[in-house]
């Protein structure tokens, strides 16, 4: 299989775009991710310090 110079630069265009919405899509799915996992926990998920009453014995 010969491959032209034209048809070397159009598959490395096409594997630029493929790779750029790959990228696109992780960051996509990990906002999600951590959006949803924010909705669910709410403040749990954010480490606020919440008050506690010491026992001295």
């Amino acid at each position: 299989m010969v491959l032209r110079a034209d048809d070397l630069i159009d598959r490395r265009r096409l594997r630029r775009k493929l790779t750029f919405w790959r990228v696109a899509a992780l960051v996509v799915a990990a906002a999600g991710l951590i959006a949803f996992s924010t909705w669910i926990y709410g403040d749990d998920f954010t480490g606020a310090a919440i008050d506690h009453i010491a026992k001295v014995k």
